[in-house]
């Protein structure tokens, strides 16, 4: 088996989600496919390269992509695999904080003009 593999078998042995293993399946396969080498002789500079090419991609897509490789990267660096996990030298992408979730002022005024006051002692 390849490491890849491994590492996905590894993620579905943790419980982790189905929609997990797919993205981080199909991100490592982009990697593997712009490397066209084995997982095991990814360098710095290989990493440097393929973040180029999905430079065009929105900053959420990145950081996806970017997480499934730290995390393969971390894992192999945790089972002896590779040499070392270049990753966590590198600068992320980082996101903007999601906008606040919750009714709009004007549907919570319609929900409380729709229901009826108490009456007063």
């Amino acid at each position: 088996m390849t490491l890849v593999a491994d590492f996905l078998t590894d993620l579905a042995h943790a419980n982790r989600s189905v929609h997990t293993q797919r993205a981080y399946a199909s991100d490592l396969g982009d990697l593997l496919r712009f490397h066209g080498g084995p997982a095991s002789s990814i360098t710095p500079q290989i990493l440097r390269s393929f973040f180029t090419t999905i430079a065009h991609l929105a900053p959420a897509s990145r950081a996806r992509k970017e997480a499934s490789i730290a995390s393969f990267r971390a894992w192999a660096y945790r089972h002896k695999l590779i040499p070392a996990d270049p990753m966590g030298r590198g600068d992320r992408v980082h996101l903007d904080p999601p906008a606040p979730r919750g009714p709009r002022a004007g549907e919570v005024a319609a929900i409380l003009a729709a229901h009826p006051r108490p009456a007063s002692p």
